[in-house]
């Protein structure tokens, strides 16, 4: 019998409670953009676009990293926002994508794992007036809708260097839904005498 929402929300907090550590996945894009060929397209594209034309090889990569001792996976949807699909003619599809992407890594990880619903960076910057914060927010919130439809465990918003891109994505998710958020923020030692920053400057 499939384990329930609940169930799986219990293991998530075993885990959170528990000092023991968790091993996650690991990038796919190292994985997928060498298929995306298969169907058309160039390894430069987004790997998003697998979601839809080649689901299988999305579900065989989570798989893989579950058949090593992955005890969470990451739905294949960093790129899943409005801002990075528009460029690709793919915002018609967001809806389909992300929930796709969902639903790809929930059959995966069956009892196995959790799945990380993840939410990537919307190339946008907020300090040059490129989006605004309230675009920004439904933007996010619109793929959180999706990714939760499609049965994520909880959500992922990884990668960020702005931290006020990073609160409108928490604040997105927490606008549509109840489902634990986990933070991530890419930081880089490029100059030591600064100290450990993101690329926008954060500490």
């Amino acid at each position: 019998m499939a384990s329930s929402t609940a169930d799986r929300l219990a293991k998530l907090q075993a885990m959170r409670s528990s000092r023991r550590p968790v091993l996650y996945d690991g990038a796919k894009g190292v994985f997928l953009s060498p298929r995306l060929p298969d169907v058309g397209k160039t390894p430069s594209d987004l790997t998003e676009w697998l979601n839809l034309l080649a689901p299988k090889t999305v579900r065989q990569a989570h798989r893989d990293y579950i058949e090593v001792g992955s005890q969470i996976i990451q739905t294949n949807s960093f790129n899943g926002n409005r801002f990075r699909l528009e460029p690709h003619g793919l915002v018609s599809r967001l809806e389909e994508l992300n929930l796709l992407a969902a639903q790809v890594a929930r059959e995966a990880a069956g009892d196995s794992a959790l799945v990380a619903g993840v939410l990537g960076p919307s190339g946008k910057l907020l300090s040059m007036d490129s989006v605004s914060r309230e675009a920004l927010v439904e933007a996010f919130a619109e793929q959180a809708r999706a990714l939760e439809k499609g049965g994520v465990d909880f959500f992922h918003v990884e990668t960020m260097s702005d931290i006020d891109e990073a609160i409108a994505a928490v604040e997105a998710i927490r606008a549509v839904s109840s489902l634990p958020v986990a933070l991530t923020m890419s930081f880089d030692s490029g100059k030591a005498e600064a100290g450990l920053r993101t690329m926008m400057g954060v500490s």
